[in-house]
């Protein structure tokens, strides 16, 4: 699991991976309630299979170092997306063999579906699998993961400087509308401003391009 040989056949793998997730998505797309072929599911098994033997010689080569070495976000995020995808092709291999029809059923139907198309939006994650075989992409996603809270400081920056535009905008507007009691364009200043919520989301409004 540690040879750059291994590790180039997961990369075309996954590069393949990528593309037949295209194939079947416009095969779907262009066939809305049809089945997939036996070549696709051929294909699809084939794919899950690989993934699983990978994943199994990590945990041999790797051991309890798997769930806590330098990858092991990655490596949990396989194990996730082998399990959800050997819990799709049992549910569909049941759907396939009647077994949902039978008595006391119904009410897998809905259920199973729903999960069934979780389970396949999952499938496109797994092209991010091959992010680990970038350098560059690899540090630029964990650059993006690791900006999340200076994101969230800067939007909490960013509403509070909302909330303080907004009040002064309505103590303005306050002392206009008392100065003067018909002032012009007051009913289209309430609609804008007429509460402080209501200012904070016409200012948002103005600033992203929403409201000129």
């Amino acid at each position: 699991a540690r040879s750059s040989a291994f590790g180039i056949i997961t990369g075309v793998v996954i590069f393949l991976n990528a593309i037949f997730i295209v194939y079947t998505t416009d095969f779907h797309i262009e066939h809305p309630g049809r089945s997939a072929t036996a070549f696709m599911q051929y294909v699809e098994v084939s794919f899950i299979v690989f993934y699983a033997f990978e994943l199994v010689l990590k945990i041999i080569a790797f051991r309890s170092y798997f769930f806590v070495g330098p990858d092991a976000r990655f490596n949990l995020f396989d194990l996730l997306l082998v399990i959800s995808a050997s819990i799709e092709l049992v549910v569909v291999g049941m759907a396939e063999l009647g077994w949902m029809q039978g008595q006391g059923a119904s009410w897998l139907d809905v259920s199973f579906l729903r999960c069934l198309r979780a389970f396949k939006l999952a499938k496109v994650l797994r092209i991010f699998r091959a992010v680990r075989f970038f350098r560059e992409l690899k540090m630029m996603l964990n650059s993006v993961m690791g900006s999340f809270i200076m994101l969230f400081w800067s939007l909490l920056l960013l509403v509070f400087l909302l909330y303080v535009f907004s009040v002064l905008i309505m103590q303005c507007l306050t002392m206009e509308i008392t100065a003067n009691d018909t002032p012009e364009d007051l009913e289209m200043l309430r609609y804008y401003f007429g509460s402080t919520l209501v200012s904070i989301m016409t200012l948002l409004q103005s600033t992203t391009g929403g409201m000129d």
